[in-house]
This record gives C-alpha cells, structure tokens and sequence, in this order.
C-alpha cells in the first residue's frame, strides 16, 4: 500500500477481550497445523524485524526477533531511555548451547556465576575424547601490537571478606608476565601471592625464565624475614 503522508497499515489485527467473572483464558490466536511433511504455526517474512513484542505497560519498551538473508538471528532488547532492558532465560530444565560454528563469543566485559548452595557455583571443563590430551584455560593478553616486559598475561584473584565492616579483601592470586618480550629471548614469570598480614599482597612463590635456555629462577618467600618449612 502507498501513502503520501505517515500511515500504520495492519494486515492483521486481533482484539480479544477477555470476561473477568470466573476462570477466563483469553487467547489472541490459537493455531494447530500437523498432518504435513512439514508443518510451521507461523512463518513471518518481514525487511525488518520479523517479530516485534512490545510490553503491556509502555509501548516503548520492545522486545525484537529479526533474522538476517545469512540465517543470523538477533534477539534485541530496548528500553525507554535505559539500559535495564534485560534478557532472562528460565528454563524448567538445563540450557544448552549447541553451536555447529564450534564458538561461543561472549563480548561483555563481566561474567558472573551465583548460587546460594553450598560448594556452588561449579565451573566443569570437561573433555571426553577417548585420548591422552586434557583440557584447557587459555588466557591472552593482545594489546594489538607488541608485547611489552611486565605486561600481565593473565590473572586469577581470590576474593573474600574481612569481619570489619565488612569489605572486600583480596587473600590470593596468581599472575603471569612477561619477563622479556624481545623475539628469540621470551621469558616469563609467574607469581603465586597471598595476603600478608596487613591487607597488601606479595609473592610466596616467583618463578621467572632465566638466562639461559632450560633455566628458571625460583624465589620462595617475601623478605629476609620470610619463614620457610620443608
């Protein structure tokens, strides 16, 4: 349909109200399709977002499916005027993520896990090749150019409280580096640090590359004061 000046066309529209005396179900549109070779509720052709969902209580808070001519799909949350406009999954089982591509990008700067169960959450890797190789963690760090000395490969930070007020203290860690960057020569180090006695943290145990090929230099304890039992 043409129109020379701002138009909403319909090609559908379903009103359906429901009685509210007893127990009401009102339904929009009920559809049952079987008996084919293949059979579809719905199949919805559109340049934009093939499905739009707008909330009952403002009509500018929109929840959008759209599928692309290469079969991307994009599932598309906005807000009026926010960023809150979640995306829940609540599944009564499991949620699996099943991608064919072998890759599951996650490009949000934070992930978190939380359970209120005890032992929880749990993170599992599991490999069930039938072969000698595990699995594995793989950090990097790519500053899109060089590498530099002291540049921090990866990190993993123990977190708990103190019994203050109580806050937030850090009661371990273990961080790598690069030692030497120059090509031919890398050399890394890695340190294995704890909390030590007023907050501050320091390495118990540093390894870094040393000198020479198949050479690493070990450092145990912090100090001269450091005390180390065998």
């Amino acid at each position: 349909s043409a129109s020379l000046g701002t138009s909403s066309l319909k090609g559908l529209y379903v009103d359906v109200n429901g009685a509210t005396s007893g127990t009401s179900t009102a339904y929009g549109m009920d559809i049952d399709v079987s008996g084919a070779d293949s059979n579809y509720g719905i199949q919805i052709k559109s340049a934009n977002a093939q499905l739009r969902l707008v909330a009952a209580a403002d009509n500018n808070d929109i929840g959008t499916i759209t599928v692309a001519d290469t079969g991307d799909m994009t599932i598309q949350t906005i807000g009026d005027g926010t960023t809150d406009s979640d995306l829940t999954l609540d599944a009564d089982g499991d949620i699996i993520l099943d991608a064919a591509g072998g890759d599951v990008n996650i490009t949000s700067d934070t992930v978190t896990f939380t359970s209120a169960n005890a032992d929880d959450p749990a993170i599992w890797i599991k490999n069930t090749a039938n072969d000698d190789q595990a699995t594995r963690m793989l950090f990097l760090k790519n500053r899109g150019a060089d590498g530099q000395d002291g540049d921090e490969c990866g990190a993993i930070y123990f977190y708990s409280y103190d019994d203050g007020t109580p806050s937030t203290q850090q009661y371990g860690y273990i961080l790598s580096t690069i030692h030497d960057a120059t090509s031919g020569q890398e050399s890394g180090k890695l340190d294995i640090g704890v909390a030590n006695h007023d907050g501050g943290t320091e390495p118990g145990v540093s390894m870094q590359g040393g000198s020479a090929n198949g050479e690493v230099d070990v450092t145990i304890g912090s100090g001269t004061d450091s005390l180390t039992t065998i």
